[in-house]
């Protein structure tokens, strides 16, 4: 019941101070704000979560595979997307008509520019729009290389056998090992919880109350655990701490 959340609250500078005028910080935190929001609003892993998944993963399931789902999605709305691309056009502005002299402005008009690419992926997604769909994932993640693509066939292709990674362990095993490795990194205040909607086996639910959120029903092996907690704790957990502290 004692216990803090939080034993202290560090601050940490990871901007050099020649990046930023000092009589410009209010108006940078104002652009900071402005960016972060409409990067919310355009959270792509939100929008293009089906609506209906588990439906569809029950008759993928009850056919035995000889199923082709048909997903439903709760898209926005055409007149929502055309403030979106107002709200980008004026930060874009902002970003650019030297007013602001710090060499941070920079760094927005970049991302901006990522989230121009964002709006399009999503306009193409609505519409249906197949060519746009490829091209924006290439701009934002890049193409395949079919050399890894082969590389990575050929590591897959080393464990055939599943017991390899060792037995099929239940939730309360791997919540016991997500708790140890809080414990050692001494992040405390972090639920652990079962998930029955969760896409990914395991995943961050990162915000006001922060969560981690394991698959209901879907199997780890003993030696996949400590990859999938390295993923998740080690890399985004650790991450988003690390931003809140900054």
């Amino acid at each position: 019941m004692i216990k803090p959340k939080k034993k202290s609250q560090t601050t940490v500078n990871i901007i050099k101070p020649e990046m930023m005028i000092e009589s410009e910080l209010p108006a940078l935190h104002q652009l900071d704000e402005k960016v972060e929001l409409l990067h919310n609003r355009l959270n792509l892993t939100a929008k293009l979560r089906p609506t209906n998944y588990l439906n569809e993963l029950d008759n993928f399931i009850t056919w035995k595979g000889n199923y082709s789902p048909i997903f439903a999605y709760n898209f926005p709305e055409i007149k929502k997307m055309g403030q979106r691309k107002d709200e980008l056009l004026q930060l874009r502005e902002e970003c650019s008509d030297k007013k602001l002299k710090s060499p941070l402005v920079k760094l927005f008009a970049e991302k901006v520019d990522e989230l121009f690419i964002r709006h399009q992926l999503l306009e193409a997604y609505i519409q249906q729009d197949i060519a746009g769909i490829e091209e924006g994932n290439k701009l934002l993640w890049g193409d395949f290389d079919e050399e890894l693509v082969k590389l990575s066939r050929e590591k897959i292709g080393e464990v055939e056998d599943k017991e390899a990674l060792g037995g099929i362990v239940g939730f309360k095993q791997v919540r016991e090992k997500v708790e140890k490795r809080l414990n050692a990194l001494e992040i405390f205040g972090v639920d652990v919880v079962e998930n029955s909607s969760n896409l990914a086996r395991m995943s961050i639910t990162m915000g006001k109350d922060v969560k981690i959120n394991i698959s209901q029903g879907i199997d780890f092996r003993e030696k996949e655990i400590d990859a999938v907690i390295a993923h998740e704790i080690d890399t985004h957990l650790l991450r988003y701490i690390n931003g809140e502290k900054s």
